[in-house]
């Protein structure tokens, strides 16, 4: 039965994502300079495929979660995204230094990542091995010069993808730790590129300048935090490795960026209009309903000696994110976009405030997480309400539009696959679930609740004028693989889904 369910995840995701190539290859006109890139990306489909089916061995070991059935497809998802992006884009853009940097960046990191899969010495991961070295080889070949500007990035997300799993044992699969090391890799590139190409070549406004310098900001700080406790040093050098971080490196970087004081143009950016008012009184309100949440949830489940709360309570969250985020991004999707890259760092910051129980209140917040631990948080790290935010932000992170313009069914990917589709199939199935999915506890009436409801999303972002919300054929189609996709991995929901929404929608809109 879990072959069964292997199988039908590994169809899945193959048929969908050949589908992309096929309908952009058919959809898009002069698709010389993205040929190549999408070829590669479909060859290493292929060998992610044999290496699911064929069990590699390094995926096995005790560093990954026990559930861990592999999901190396999960690197080539992210990748697909740049590259489809580059692929719609107009002649000048898609032929740029940046264009092409990017190609090659997606490449480096899905081929780093599917040769660091294929080392058990069976058959079948000794011929993907060869062939991930070959489309390493060609992509240096293709891309030429232009490859050294990935190379510091592809570095990182090497390093990441095989620290991760040593420092955070069972806390990832071996596709979780993939992507994961893919997202805080990526700041590092675009900031690389900023320096190479100029400002102006890379940032789109000021927003997209000062989110990449809190990413890397809340990454290296967390990262010399790490490194620090590694070698015994006091809990409290947690402080001093943000505040060192913080005063040394984000403020004056952005100092230098913006021209003013980072403080002021917040301020400025917060009252730039009533709309941008309102929103952040509305996401205050919400913020602090999330927190009367956690902490009722963790005071009354600790006097009756629950261990977690139910899956349906779990579920309240994804409502926060849909009356959080779509009021953001009909509205001010640039303020919403800042803002979510500033809630993230938060949440970055308060689970190593937990996961290491920093004084003064580390302990206590460790007590309230608790009862929300999913079954896939079996390591140190508490990782599910982060794959939330980053899976319901991404989308918009990865949109290259500027104001309005992000009125586009691609950046409500997040909100229809997680806060919809993931929501409905957990009630659904609590309320009707007669008939289980071979090899899991997903049943057929929650997956066909799923697509009701992400159809009748569809529906009415098409009515508040979203652009590609369309309900034909090809939406279908992507809402059918995407609520598929959902229950048959055993990858996490929350980061794994928007991404592979995300490509769906970009490739059929």
């Amino acid at each position: 039965m879990c072959m069964m369910r292997r199988y039908l995840e590994i169809f899945t995701v193959t048929i969908s994502l050949t589908s992309c190539f096929v309908w952009t290859f058919y959809s898009t006109e002069e698709l010389t300079h993205s040929i190549f890139p999408m070829a590669c990306i479909l060859a290493f489909l292929f060998i992610s495929a044999a290496l699911e089916l064929s069990c590699s061995q390094n995926m096995k070991t005790g560093k990954f979660r026990q559930d861990d059935n592999g999901g190396v497809w999960c690197c080539l998802v992210l990748p697909f995204a740049f590259i489809l992006q580059q692929a719609r884009a107009s002649p000048p853009i898609r032929e740029s230094g940046l264009a092409m940097a990017t190609e090659s960046f997606a490449l480096l990191s899905a081929g780093i990542t599917i040769r660091k899969a294929t080392t058990s010495g069976t058959k079948k991961t000794v011929l993907g091995q060869f062939v991930a070295i070959m489309v390493l080889l060609l992509v240096v070949l293709r891309y030429r010069f232009t490859v050294l500007y990935s190379v510091p990035a592809s570095l990182v997300n090497s390093l990441l993808l095989y620290k991760l799993p040593d420092w955070f044992p069972k806390s990832f699969t071996f596709g979780e730790a993939a992507v994961t090391s893919q997202l805080l890799s990526l700041p590092f590139h675009v900031a690389y590129m900023a320096l190479i190409l100029g400002q102006e070549m890379v940032f789109r406004n000021d927003i997209t300048k000062v989110s990449v310098i809190i990413q890397i900001g809340i990454v290296t700080a967390t990262a010399a935090f790490i490194v620090l406790d590694r070698r015994k040093f006091q809990l409290e050098w947690f402080y001093v490795s943000f505040a060192v971080t913080g005063f040394f490196l984000v403020l004056p970087y952005l100092c230098i960026l913006l021209r003013q004081n980072p403080v002021y143009w917040i301020i400025s950016r917060v009252t730039q209009s009533t709309y941008t008012i309102a929103l952040f009184l509305w996401w205050c309100f919400c913020t602090l309903v999330s927190v009367l949440l956690v902490y009722h949830y963790g005071n009354r489940n600790q006097l009756s000696n629950e261990k977690s709360v139910s899956t349906m309570t779990r579920k309240l969250f994804h409502v926060v994110v849909i009356v959080v985020f779509v009021p953001g991004i009909l509205l001010d999707p640039e303020f919403l976009y800042l803002s979510s890259v500033i809630a993230m760092a938060v949440l970055i910051a308060l689970e190593v405030i937990r996961l290491y129980r920093v004084p003064p209140f580390g302990a206590s917040l460790h007590q309230q997480y608790q009862v929300f631990v999913d079954k896939q948080d079996s390591g140190e790290l508490i990782l599910t309400p982060i794959y939330l935010l980053i899976g319901s932000s991404l989308s918009l992170w990865l949109t290259p539009c500027c104001g309005h313009d992000c009125k586009i069914l691609p950046s409500f990917a997040g909100i229809i696959s997680l806060g919809v589709g993931d929501m409905a199939a957990s009630i659904g199935g609590k309320m009707f679930g007669q008939h289980v999915w071979p090899g899991t506890k997903k049943t057929l009436e929650g997956t066909l609740c799923a697509i009701l409801a992400q159809l009748l999303t569809i529906l009415i972002l098409h009515f508040l004028g979203v652009a590609g919300a369309v309900l034909d054929v090809k939406i279908a189609f992507a809402i059918l693989s995407v609520s598929c996709l959902e229950a048959f991995t055993k990858q996490i929901d929350n980061l794994i889904l928007p991404i592979f929404a995300y490509v769906l929608f970009l490739s059929f809109t």
